[in-house]
């Protein structure tokens, strides 16, 4: 509690109990929001730890664990995968990533923990998750590695049996939201979805559950001007020929675009009352 704090929570000796209480609830939640604190009988707000396997019982049945996991039938998919990360670096070209560093900085930027986060709750280093994250990680390496997975997907057996239509694959496009912790070009304030913060949007084009392309906008962009780029440019085995958007995603221009380049709009209308 800071001086200035203190000369509106206390009057002649006696404590205002009503500010008191206003400014401890501003204060937890503030430091709910940095990081500072966890509750764990919250879903969004609770411990990275709390997800995990408590480590006496990991010390003890890790061997019978990770078995279980089948860890090791997708350690090969894994390796290819992460084979398409090349270094940014022509210095470090020789240099090889590990690979435990690669996952562990695409797992903290995919959950949206961090570096700093997880490099504290692990036994991973945040120098060299750092410089693994600024040589490897980046839209062209990534996009590679998806479509890898991706294309790996559409040869299990189960696959075809999501598809609604053989002749016409049918693909969506949508955008979530996501807070920034940083200031980018890109973030934006949002009152809707972010309070009084900044963030942006993610516009995916989905089939059959398969995150297929992507790509970053600002949180006030009009997500129909994305939809068709993100169809066309999808370099995956899993080629969508029916599309659907909701209602920020439809105007006239999209239907004449796709309709030309052979492709089926299919806009899910939220209201269609005259």
């Amino acid at each position: 509690m800071t001086h200035n704090d203190l000369e509106h929570l206390v009057n002649d000796g006696e404590a205002n109990h009503v500010r008191f209480e206003f400014y401890l609830y501003r204060k937890i939640a503030g430091m709910i929001e940095s990081g500072k604190v966890y509750v764990s009988e919250s879903e969004r707000n609770k411990r990275l730890e709390d997800d995990l396997i408590p480590a006496d019982v990991w010390e003890k049945e890790k061997s019978s664990l990770i078995e279980k996991t089948g860890v090791a039938r997708l350690s090969n998919s894994i390796e290819h995968a992460l084979a398409d990360l090349e270094s940014l670096s022509l210095r470090k070209r020789n240099t090889e990533a590990r690979s435990h560093d690669l996952i562990a900085c695409i797992f903290g930027n995919g959950a949206n923990y961090g570096l700093h986060r997880l490099a504290s709750s692990s036994d991973r280093s945040i120098g060299i998750l750092r410089a693994v994250n600024d040589s490897y990680i980046r839209p062209e390496t990534t996009g590679a590695a998806n479509d890898l997975i991706s294309n790996a997907l559409a040869r299990l057996p189960i696959f075809r049996h999501y598809t609604i239509n053989e002749s016409a694959p049918f693909g969506s496009i949508d955008g979530q939201k996501h807070a920034c912790r940083i200031n980018t070009f890109k973030t934006r304030y949002s009152a809707k979805y972010f309070r009084k913060g900044k963030g942006v949007s993610a516009m995916t084009l989905v089939s059959n559950h398969v995150p297929l392309n992507t790509t970053v906008i600002s949180a006030n962009e009009y997500e129909g001007h994305y939809a068709f780029d993100l169809l066309y440019n999808n370099s995956s085995d899993i080629q969508p020929k029916s599309l659907a958007t909701d209602n920020h995603g439809t105007n006239n221009v999209n239907f004449a675009v796709l309709d030309i380049f052979g492709y089926q709009f299919s806009p899910k209308v939220k209201d269609t009352s005259i």
